[in-house]
C-alpha cells in the first residue's frame, strides 16, 4: 500500500517538474486541515517546500487561518474562489473564476 498522491507524483516526475519551476499552483474543492495529510495538495506542497519554490493553493473555500497552519508544510498561500467571487457564481462559472484567481495570484508572484 502506498499514497496514491505520492504514486502519482512519481509516475508523473513531479520532483523534476517542480525542481524546474519558479512557481507551483495547486489546488482543491476546500482547502483545510486534511489537506495537507496524504492528500494531492500536501504532497505538491512538500514537494515545492523541499525544491525551494512557493507554492500557492487555489481553492473553492479555504478554511480560516490555514495558512499560517500549513507554512511548515510548504504552503506560501491559499486564495479561496468564493472570497473573490461568491459562493453562487464560484459553483456556476469555475473555470472562469478559477482562471481570473489564477492569473491574479501568479501575476502578484511573478519574477522581474
Amino acid at each position: 500500500r502506498v499514497s496514491g498522491a505520492e504514486l502519482v507524483a512519481e509516475r508523473v516526475g513531479l520532483a523534476a517538474r517542480i525542481a524546474a519551476a519558479d512557481l507551483v499552483l495547486t489546488g482543491e474543492g476546500r482547502f483545510d486541515r486534511t489537506s495537507v495529510r496524504g492528500k494531492v495538495v500536501g504532497t505538491v506542497a512538500r514537494a515545492a517546500r523541499d525544491h525551494g519554490v512557493p507554492c500557492l493553493v487555489l481553492a473553492g473555500e479555504v478554511a480560516d487561518g490555514l495558512v499560517h497552519a500549513t507554512a511548515a508544510e510548504g504552503v506560501s498561500g491559499a486564495w479561496s474562489l468564493t472570497d473573490l467571487v461568491g459562493a453562487a457564481a464560484a459553483r456556476r462559472h469555475a473555470a472562469d473564476s478559477l482562471t481570473r484567481l489564477a492569473r491574479s495570484i501568479s501575476g502578484q508572484w511573478s519574477q522581474p
